[in-house]
């Protein structure tokens, strides 16, 4: 059950305080006053909207969407919509998936060992940024509907288990080791 807010301020807002039921503290910052978010509903409609949080990490952690080849804005832009039509693309394709493996499962529950799957977002984004390509510049419609077929036949194999009340305490942030490719890196010519 949620309870006051914390008794600092950002911004004139006042974060929210939310009690989990494993007994932990999740503090929310928003720009909404409590008066027009009361703390009941915080909590329904922070988990309303986990989906776009999960999709943002998408596209930060797996698309690499701050990545960029280029370095000026004329470049990075448009880099930066593509990602994000090519992160939509997959969720939408994911999405469709996932309806198709709900709806087996409901016909024939007696074959599942576990009472929901998920199709794997690591997976499926792996298969997209293979398969767009193809998909976009194949001149043969035969080949593009092929591709796009193989893509969803592949992440339609490819599901994780979701366990219900299943929870793993949080492992601490680590620095990512990987040099992004967006470093400028001095150039030495040869003495």
């Amino acid at each position: 059950m949620p309870y006051p807010s914390a008794p600092i301020s950002v911004d004139g807002q006042e974060p929210i305080k939310l009690l989990l039921s494993s007994g932990e503290t999740e503090i929310l910052a928003t720009n909404v006053s409590a008066q027009e978010l009361p703390y009941e509903r915080a909590g329904a409609v922070y988990f309303s909207r986990w989906g776009v949080e999960v999709h943002f990490d998408v596209l930060k952690n797996r698309f690499e969407i701050a990545n960029f080849a280029g370095i000026l804005a004329a470049a990075i832009y448009p880099e930066h919509q593509a990602t994000v039509l090519l992160g939509n693309l997959c969720a939408l394709a994911e999405t469709e998936v996932q309806a198709l493996w709900d709806a087996q499962q409901a016909e024939h529950p007696e074959d599942y060992k576990y009472a929901r799957y998920k199709i794997n977002t690591s997976v499926a984004v792996g298969q997209w940024k293979d398969a767009w390509v193809t998909i976009l510049l194949a001149e043969d419609a035969d080949v593009r509907n092929r591709a796009f077929w193989d893509f969803i036949h592949e992440i339609r194999k490819h599901v994780t288990t979701i366990r219900p009340n299943r929870q793993f305490p949080r492992r601490p942030h680590r620095e990512p080791t990987a040099i992004p490719i967006n470093v400028a890196v001095p150039f030495r010519a040869n003495s």
